[in-house]
């Protein structure tokens, strides 16, 4: 006779008498269809599914403590089953289960010979077998789906209920699946303040109510990988943390928004970072010359989306740069992913001359589950999950396949992309700028002809026929603005120069170098230089050249002279 095995279980209900389990805060509705399914005497067990983080395990012990504490039940008019609330130890039993076909088979008798009771299962997908996981999933659930008076009270994803359970008509007939979605700002704030008095207790400072208000806000803007009200709760729990380390004995909304700021490159709120804002236009003018009408209009879509003016369901800004090569378009998209999230690092350039195959789409959006790439996810939504705030370049848009174009439409559009992993990516935080050489000709002849390029009519009228050759008339209206970068004049390359100078003097600096250059040598060397084709790139590329050559050897025969 095979050995029987002894499984691991935690009483959940004496947990809750002893107050070891809080109570769920905001899921009255879950609450009461959960008691109702689990005392009804078929169909009873409920398959809690969410996204990690949304709090599926909360709410399973919150109905444990409901259950233990009768003046609860009757405040909520919760009438739950008068059974025993146990919680396997899904460590174990997956360890078993997974072991040996044997030691599965004792796993299902240990289940079978339970006396009546509800059963916690968490985390069911961890019994999921790679090879048949419907199979495998059936066959770990079999002992609830034989007897009614075994109920089963299991949490999984989404993705696991989806692949294991729609569809099964076995599983379907015994099983309820309840589906929580991620709960408002309100009531994530009301669940901060069950926890602060840990949070305080735990890193021994205050944390004020209207601090947790501040944290519940801030949480919607980090990344999605994990679901509300746990980025909130990691949020919060970071920030006292940060607090306690600089020796402060209050918990601050400057501490959250540094703790935000660094998880998702979310600009920090102060008066400094206002006033940045209002300047946007002269500090882009600085960097980007020539290109006035380009960085007024980008400067004002970006101010009223900033200020929370514009749609919230799509990104920041979303526009789309027309123009020869080396005028500043990628100058300014680098410019103003500095200004804008503070740092060069929230910057993910997107070249789609690499694109040029419909089967490219993965490379973006990560290869589904079984393919060959799945855990590397995507170019464009692993960088985004991470850091929500940031810019992306979308670099010769021309060049890429309608089928990866549609994955951008869906951006432009719903500011959001489903992942290969199937998780949510969202891009309402971040700024979309698309560059192309489509109509270059066009503008460098109808400048040299002294014609006015930064109108809407010559957009209208010369730009968009010429667009709507190799776009969709769909696509191109989603971008807040067709911008045209005229060609650069020989006073542009001469400033463009000087710019490249001090960038120069700069790398030189910890050499102890300084160097000049004649404005008049720099001026005839621009006009020598200029190439509508190809904008201020040979300039920059001979400065570089000449003085980092000439520094280089000076720097080397003073090596070589030292004693």
């Amino acid at each position: 006779m095979a050995e029987a095995i002894r499984l691991r279980f935690d009483d959940l209900v004496s947990a809750g008498r002893r107050g070891r389990l809080l109570h769920v805060v905001g899921r009255e509705t879950e609450l009461r269809r959960m008691a109702r399914t689990l005392g009804r005497r078929s169909r009873n067990g409920v398959l809690v599914a969410g996204p990690p983080g949304v709090g599926k395990t909360a709410l399973v012990e919150g109905f444990a403590a409901f259950a233990a504490q009768t003046e609860n039940r009757r405040v909520l008019g919760i009438a739950t089953p008068q059974l025993p609330i146990i919680r396997l130890d899904t460590e174990q039993c997956v360890h078993l289960f997974t072991h040996s076909p044997l030691q599965a088979h004792r796993v299902l008798r240990a289940l079978r010979a339970l006396p009546p009771c509800i059963v916690v299962i968490d985390e069911l997908g961890l019994f999921m077998n790679a090879r048949d996981e419907a199979r495998q999933f059936e066959r770990i659930l079999s002992p609830f789906l034989q007897r009614s008076d075994l109920r089963l009270l299991a949490t999984l994803t989404e993705e696991e209920a989806r692949t294991c359970i729609a569809g099964n008509s076995r599983l379907e007939k015994h099983l309820e699946l309840l589906t929580l979605s991620a709960p408002t700002p309100d009531v994530c704030t009301q669940i901060l303040s069950r926890l602060a008095p840990q949070l305080a207790q735990a890193y021994r400072i205050r944390v004020a109510p209207r601090v947790l208000q501040e944290a519940a806000e801030l949480a919607q803007h980090l990344s999605p990988s994990r679901a509300l009200p746990d980025r909130a709760i990691q949020l919060a729990d970071e920030a006292c943390a940060h607090a306690s380390l600089r020796g402060a004995t209050e918990l601050t909304a400057a501490d959250l928004q540094q703790v935000a700021a660094e998880r998702s490159g979310m600009p920090l709120r102060t008066s400094a970072s206002r006033g940045q804002l209002s300047e946007l236009s002269a500090t882009l003018g600085k960097r980007i010359l020539g290109q006035d009408h380009v960085v007024s209009a980008v400067s004002d879509v970006v101010r009223r989306s900033w200020l929370g003016l514009r749609n919230p369901s799509r990104p920041l800004g979303a526009f789309l740069f027309l123009g020869p090569s080396g005028v500043g378009k990628t100058e300014l998209a680098r410019t103003l992913s500095r200004e804008l999230y503070g740092s060069e690092h929230a910057f993910v350039r997107i070249d789609l001359s690499e694109y040029q195959e419909p089967h490219t789409v993965q490379r973006l959006l990560g290869a589904p589950p079984g393919y060959v790439g799945h855990e590397a996810g995507g170019q464009l939504t692993n960088p985004i999950a991470a850091r929500p705030f940031s810019l992306i370049l979308l670099d010769e848009i021309e060049k890429a396949d309608p089928a990866v174009l549609d994955v951008f439409l869906q951006v432009l559009d719903d500011g959001r992309l489903t992942d290969g992993k199937g998780q949510t990516v969202d891009f309402t935080k971040a700024t979309v700028i698309a560059t192309s050489n489509i109509a270059a000709e066009l503008i460098r002849h109808a400048a040299e002809e002294g014609r006015t390029i930064a109108t809407p009519a010559f957009t209208r009228e010369q730009l968009v026929p010429q667009l709507l050759r190799r776009f969709r008339p769909e696509f191109v209206n989603r971008f807040d603005a067709v911008l045209p970068f005229r060609p650069l004049t020989n006073e542009d390359l001469t400033a463009i120069g000087l710019l490249e100078l001090e960038k120069i003097s700069t790398r030189l600096a910890r050499h102890k170098v300084r160097f000049q250059v004649s404005p008049e040598v720099l001026r005839r060397k621009a006009r020598e230089l200029k190439d509508p084709r190809f904008g201020a790139r040979p300039l920059v590329r001979y400065l570089e050249g000449l003085c980092e050559r000439i520094i280089a050897e000076r720097l080397l025969q003073e090596e070589v002279s030292r004693p």
